[in-house]
């Protein structure tokens, strides 16, 4: 395939709540589009997207509650939304990211103009989470202080 082809990770979220959808009873199904990735043949993308909103919906649904992802699942659309064949395009990774809008900026600040999707290392082991995002990162005391970007 000699022409760009424009793909969209799709992602299916599986989530713990009172909604009406095809999951297990008591879960709730999102799909949410990722920005379109433009690529031709044997091209690779290594970056990582601006930040998106859940849907209004899913926000409202959980505003200061907690909300359990059970599940995700991530599909590679074309321009049409149909299903790219695994012969077409190869997915070897896809992360997402969630937390409050205050981590997940900083996160993609760190990454947003990495080369190859992770920021040099500058001699470091970890990257080191900001002091004033650590209890929002790790859900509990803070204590976790790193994370593995692996």
């Amino acid at each position: 395939m000699a022409t760009a082809i424009a793909t969209a990770a799709m992602l299916g979220f599986g989530m713990l709540a009172g909604g009406v959808s095809a999951a297990k009873p008591g879960e709730k199904t999102v799909e949410i589009l990722s920005q379109p990735i433009n690529l031709r043949y044997g091209e690779v993308n290594n970056h990582f997207q601006p930040n998106q909103d859940l849907p209004e919906e899913i926000r409202e649904a959980f505003r200061n509650k907690t909300m359990a992802i059970v599940d995700f699942e991530v599909d590679i659309v074309d321009a049409q939304g149909n299903q790219v064949p695994l012969y077409e395009m190869y997915n070897h990774h896809y992360a997402a990211l969630l937390g409050t809008e205050e981590y997940a900026n900083a996160i993609y600040q760190l990454f947003k103009d990495a080369p190859f999707g992770i920021p040099s290392p500058s001699n470091l082991t970890e990257l080191v989470i900001p002091e004033n995002l650590r209890k929002n990162a790790t859900g509990g005391d803070g204590s976790s202080t790193s994370f593995r970007a692996s």
